[in-house]
Formats: C-alpha cells, sequence, structure tokens
C-alpha cells in the first residue's frame, strides 16, 4: 500500500504547500482522504491514471479538504472510460446537493454512471474487497462553536492498518486514541492544536511511525524542523512532518 501526500497546507495553500489531499494506492484501485485544491492536477502531474480513482473520503465541509472536487468530477466526466465510477462519500448529506450543483453550474451534465454521491456514517461505512474503512466522528466544528460532522479514518488493506485523523479540535481531545492499535502508521494533522500538549498522547500510542499532514504556519517558519526534531525526540517511533508529494510505503 502506498501513501502519497499530494497537499499538506493548512487552510490556505503556501508557497509550498498545497491544500489537504492524500492519495492511497492499493490492488489496481486507488482511493482520496480529502481532496482540497489543485487536486486533479497534482494527480494528473504525478501521472497518476485517474480511471483507477475508485472513491473519494472528505473528513470534514472546509473548503481546504473538498474544494478540489469540481476538477475531479470534471475529469472524471469528460475523459475517463465509460465504465469507470467514482464515489464521493461526504460527512453530511446536504453537501452534495452543494457540490453537484457547483460543477452543473458550468452547464455540464453530471451522469449517475460516472459520479455517485454517499453519505458517511460512524462505525464501519466502505468494504469494498480491497479496502475497509471505519469512521470515527471528532469535533472539529467545535473550534468554531459549531456542531457538524467531521471524522478520522481507520483504514484497512493488505492485512494493514493505519489511522487518518482529519482536523482536530484545538484541545486535542477528540484524538482518537482508542483507535490507535500496535503496528499502525497515523497521519496526524499539525495546525489546530499545540503539539507540546498532543505528546502525552503520543508518547503512549502502538504506533510504528507517526506522519504529519495539514501543515500550521508556525511549522512552516524558520527553525521548525529544529524544534520538531527536539520535541519529537523522545517518541517511541519515527515521527516526520510530510511535504507536498511524499511517497509512504506500508
Amino acid at each position: 500500500m502506498k501513501i502519497t501526500t499530494l497537499g499538506t497546507s493548512h487552510g490556505d495553500p503556501t508557497l509550498t504547500r498545497f491544500n489537504t489531499s492524500t492519495l492511497l494506492e492499493t490492488g489496481a484501485n486507488g482511493y482520496l482522504f480529502d481532496a482540497g485544491g489543485p487536486t486533479s492536477a497534482l494527480l494528473i502531474r504525478r501521472g497518476f491514471d485517474l480511471n483507477r480513482l475508485k472513491a473519494i473520503f472528505i473528513t470534514h465541509m472546509h473548503e481546504d479538504h473538498y474544494a478540489g472536487l469540481s476538477g475531479i468530477i470534471k475529469h472524471q466526466v469528460k475523459k475517463s472510460a465509460p465504465e469507470v465510477t467514482t464515489t464521493i462519500y461526504l460527512p453530511e448529506a446536504e453537501a452534495k446537493k452543494a457540490i453537484h450543483n457547483f460543477v452543473a453550474a458550468a452547464h455540464r451534465p453530471i451522469p449517475e454512471s460516472k459520479i455517485h454521491y454517499a453519505t458517511i456514517t460512524p462505525g464501519p461505512f466502505y468494504d469494498d474487497g480491497t479496502l475497509r474503512l471505519t469512521a470515527v466522528p471528532t469535533r472539529h466544528f467545535g473550534n468554531e462553536n459549531r456542531d457538524f460532522p467531521s471524522y478520522a479514518f481507520v483504514v484497512e488493506a493488505e492485512g494493514k492498518k493505519l489511522l487518518y485523523t482529519g482536523d482536530l479540535r484545538s484541545d486535542f481531545s477528540d484524538f482518537p486514541e482508542a483507535a490507535c492499535e500496535p503496528g499502525m502508521t497515523c497521519f496526524c494533522e499539525l495546525t489546530h492544536y499545540r503539539l507540546e500538549d498532543a505528546l502525552p498522547v503520543f508518547r503512549r500510542l502502538p504506533l510504528v511511525r507517526l506522519v504529519f499532514t495539514h501543515i500550521g504556519d508556525y511549522w512552516q517558519e524558520k527553525g521548525a524542523e529544529e524544534r520538531f526534531r527536539a520535541m519529537t525526540a523522545s517518541l517511541p517511533y519515527p515521527a516526520s512532518i510530510a511535504d507536498d508529494g511524499d511517497e509512504f510505503i506500508l
């Protein structure tokens, strides 16, 4: 199983990072976790065949996690093979209409045979025989005193598991620690909480690797790499900050 961090910035792109999007490849299929802009362009530049894109999973309805959907939908409708269908899993049922109408504003029909929509529900919600996903509710919208769905995902493929957190609360209280199992790799956001507050939790996790994505401005400043290495040196497993285009083999 190969994981590529296509875009690794926080809510805004920077000079070196695009918005959040992560590609998982296993078997003949590709899957996206979040699709901030410009995901379709990043896939094309990497030579990824979008005919292989089977499903997209959006952790929550913030623009930096879903704005790349329009380009992907257009590509799949215009250029994918006739038999290819891509399913978009959204955290809110109402989001389907908004996404569909935004793309349809270009006066381009979107056949249901090409693009399906589904709603994420807590617990096991996806299993195609190659990839299995379990959604763990988080409380990211609580940072704005609002209560809309947001999720982390436990991902299973090729007999391995990983955790993809999505965005979290500023106090780190919704990190899905109970979902962490021995041997897991965790892809965790690094914007909405202080790393020093999260380190006690990270130290007791039975992980084999911790990769940070969705990188906040603080971790893109001068000297950030040295600060990060010093803070994570006590972890019992390797930790790193991902860059756009990094590849990880699990």
